[in-house]
């Protein structure tokens, strides 16, 4: 269970918005689904940036 944090990975946090039995609170599993896209929009921009996209 990747040490006691599978619940809050987005698998698990999908789970939990979607009401099927998730473990995580609804306002956090929210929270860290924004975070988690937050994070990897703007990984993808740092990387496109520094390539050439056209």
């Amino acid at each position: 269970m990747a040490l006691g944090i599978a619940d809050y990975l987005p698998i698990g946090l999908l789970t939990t918005v979607a009401h099927l039995g998730g473990t995580v609170p609804l306002p956090i599993a929210f929270a860290c689904l924004i975070g988690y896209t937050a994070v990897t929009g703007g990984i993808a921009l740092l990387a496109g940036r520094k390539r050439d996209l056209t």
